[in-house]
């Protein structure tokens, strides 16, 4: 397929995928089970989904669902939301790729809580605040199969290289997989990990080697209880 560049319509910036990250999303659809499946929330809808419906179609046929997130359908007016709509028509019609790519769904914590399929790929293809992308992944994890993986976009940016660090560090669940332009793929983490601790709290895994700081971690459990609780105060006062 060609790699017609596709820009991101974003108010802050434009993302270009280059040749080696569309080689990248194609790969990684392509080795999705075929009863598993994809699932791509965006700001808008690019190349990159047509990408990635490529290598799933091409691989083993796995389904993808593409999805605006919860934060962009907060903010969409009427008309951007006709003029997507049209433009998915437009290309499901010209082209037989667009058709593998199922729009029935959007991102939301009734859409989340609903969902019954084992979803193998998430690619979180959006440009917002760490809160709403930390918020949206932690929704959808619950249903990642056991060798799921989720594919970061934007990681120059902030926003997505903190989500990056958070999700493969200390508290995080996940390793890098792999690195491509300014796309991550990160998988969770299976080894059971048997940790040897110095007199700093300092952790090292015997088996794969992955290091954790455990007081640090204590300290910032504490930190965010702490914070919780404050707001859990503040909101019962206001009530």
């Amino acid at each position: 397929m060609k790699n017609e560049k596709a820009t991101a319509k974003n108010t802050s910036e434009n993302f270009y995928l280059s040749d080696s990250e569309c080689r990248f999303l194609y790969k990684a659809a392509g080795k999705v089970l075929h009863n598993e499946v994809i699932i791509e929330i965006g700001d808008y809808y690019d190349n990159a989904t047509l990408w990635l419906a490529s290598g799933a179609h091409e691989g083993n046929q796995c389904k993808l669902y593409n999805m605006q997130s919860r934060f962009d359908l907060i903010d969409q007016t009427e008309e951007a939301h006709t003029e997507r709509n049209e433009i998915i028509n437009i290309d499901t019609e010209n082209n037989a790729i667009a058709g593998y790519i199922d729009f029935s769904y959007s991102d939301s914590d009734e859409t989340v809580r609903r969902w019954k399929y084992k979803i193998a790929l998430i690619c979180l293809n959006v440009f917002h605040r760490y809160d709403d992308m930390h918020e949206i992944l932690n929704g959808w994890e619950r249903h990642l199969a056991p060798k799921a993986g989720v594919i970061i976009f934007n990681c120059s940016t902030l926003e997505s290289s903190q989500i990056l660090k958070d999700k493969t560090g200390n508290t995080g669940k996940f390793v890098i997989e792999q690195r491509e332009g300014s796309l991550a793929l990160i998988r969770l983490d299976k080894c059971i990990h048997h940790w040897m601790l110095d007199s700093s709290d300092y952790g090292i895994c015997r088996y794969c080697n992955r290091t954790r700081n455990f007081r640090k971690m204590l300290k910032e459990s504490r930190s965010y209880e702490t914070r919780r609780r404050t707001l859990s105060n503040k909101q019962s006062l206001i009530k």
